[in-house]
């Protein structure tokens, strides 16, 4: 990743902090999602979901449910 690249990525997350799952409300809001497991936190760059007023996750393209545990 360049500077410039890290100060753009910088300046998404102050613009668009990132929050608990548990706070996202079910309002259709189109979200990325920061996903952790025993390696550590892993951004999926360029896909975009979002929250079902079921409470299940989608992702959009390509359009899946997703599922977390």
């Amino acid at each position: 990743m360049t500077i410039a690249e890290r100060q753009a990525r910088e300046a998404h997350d102050r613009e668009n902090p990132w929050r608990p799952m548990k706070d996202v409300k079910a309002d259709g809001t189109i979200c990325e999602l920061l996903f952790n497991d025993m390696a550590g936190d892993f951004i999926t760059e360029g896909l975009q979901y979002f929250l079902d007023a079921d409470g299940s996750w989608y992702r959009i393209d390509p359009p899946s449910r997703v599922w977390i545990t």
